[in-house]
């Protein structure tokens, strides 16, 4: 599960219109978006212009007349190892994310008297961690 992040027009803090998105629909009217939580909030006028899978976030972008091109299939059939290469840093990055994630919902926890609960986030956040060792030495053992 990712949580994405949705900006308007550029990827700014002042233009970030939600922090942990979990959906986003697109509509005539605009872009409607919501948490995981089920919090949401429509953006009237816009309409999403990318998506980055890889870091996670979502870009609107106002809306102007339609217009479709064709971009092709352009997928790199590169080596095993070269892919390897771009993967495992991708899973650190990602793991890191959800490390940052958790460190919060772990705070919020203890705060909200949960002592339980945080504990065992912070020990989800100590298997990242082991996890992310072992990405670390594969990635290593490639670059040797």
């Amino acid at each position: 599960m990712c949580l994405s992040r949705i900006y308007t027009n550029e990827k700014t803090d002042e233009n970030c219109v939600m922090e942990e998105a979990a959906r986003v629909e697109f509509h005539d009217d605009g872009v409607e978006i919501s948490t995981l939580f089920g919090e949401g909030k429509r953006v009237h006028g816009y309409s999403i212009s990318a998506v980055d899978f890889m870091e996670n976030y979502v870009m609107l972008k106002k809306k102007h007349k339609e217009h479709t091109h064709n971009h092709g299939n352009e997928q790199n059939n590169g080596s095993a190892a070269g892919k390897l290469r771009k993967l495992l840093p991708y899973l650190l990055a990602h793991n890191r994310g959800h490390v940052e994630d958790i460190e919060k919902w772990s705070v919020r926890a203890e705060e909200a008297g949960y002592r339980e609960v945080a504990e065992e986030l912070k020990a989800a956040i100590d298997l990242f961690h082991k996890i992310n060792n072992r990405f670390e030495k594969a990635l290593n053992s490639i670059e040797k």
